[in-house]
């Protein structure tokens, strides 16, 4: 009978599911690899919602700072959330402007989510890209503002569908934050200052509306370090950040 020899290197290779191995490092249960903070007693949730043709400033933020703003035009679609939501302004990305910069607004991923289309909206006649660059046009900004007025009444009757459902006693609006923004705060300039930031649900301590310096903005990444933070993950920095959103 012949003896077929033993591979050394297919023996070992073979034989690794039947090894004991020593308890190393790497096999130890740590939450991302100690990335994460004590993970919270509920689910927290996360979405993100982003707007690359800007959003009007003049209709979007109040003209007061604090919880006791007035609604804007666009804010009197999510009135009835006053409660659970802080409205930012002076807070920009600090990164290039311009429609693509939607890209580094949220993921890092090149992504165009505009339209030149018409929207079915009642009244309106104008594609949305071609009413963002309305030069301040009386007509062109009416236009838009009937886009937008429509864009915030579907982000309101989103909370509205995350309030009416429960999990386990709570609201999903309690457990989910909402983040809305864009990547533009003039879009008709293509200027990236003073962006429409909107941050609603979870478990943050809502103020209204947080002014910052409308000439030297705080930087958007400041807010997601503190919502990192929130979903309990150890988040020290995020993209061009450089602080933490106390307000919240």
């Amino acid at each position: 009978m012949s003896i077929r020899r033993l591979d050394r290197r297919l023996m070992l290779r073979s034989a690794g599911v039947a090894l004991g191995l020593p308890m190393l490092e790497a096999m130890a249960v740590s939450p991302v690899c100690r990335g994460v903070a004590e993970l919270p007693a509920e689910p927290r949730r996360l979405v993100l919602v982003g707007q690359p043709l800007g959003m009007y400033g003049p209709n979007f933020f109040p003209q007061q700072s604090g919880p006791q703003y007035e609604a804007s035009r666009y804010l009197s679609a999510v009135e009835r959330h006053r409660g659970q939501l802080t409205v930012f302004s002076g807070m920009s990305h600090h990164y290039p402007a311009g429609h693509f910069a939607e890209v580094a607004l949220f993921t890092g991923v090149s992504l165009w989510l505009g339209t030149q289309d018409r929207p079915e909206i009642p009244g309106v006649n104008l594609g949305h890209h071609d009413a963002s660059h309305h030069g301040q046009d009386p007509a062109k900004l009416e236009q838009l503002a009937l886009i937008e007025e429509a864009e915030m009444r579907v982000l309101g009757e989103f909370l509205d569908r995350l309030r009416e459902t429960q999990e386990d006693g709570e609201t999903l609006l309690d457990r989910t934050a909402v983040l809305y923004a864009s990547n533009l705060g003039n879009s008709s300039s293509h200027d990236n200052s003073n962006l429409p930031v909107l941050l609603a649900g979870g478990r943050f301590r809502h103020r209204g509306h947080v002014v910052s310096d409308l000439r030297n903005n705080v930087r958007m990444s400041n807010l997601f370090v503190r919502m990192l933070r929130h979903l309990g993950q150890e988040a020290e920095r995020f993209g061009a950040s450089d602080g933490v959103i106390s307000e919240i």
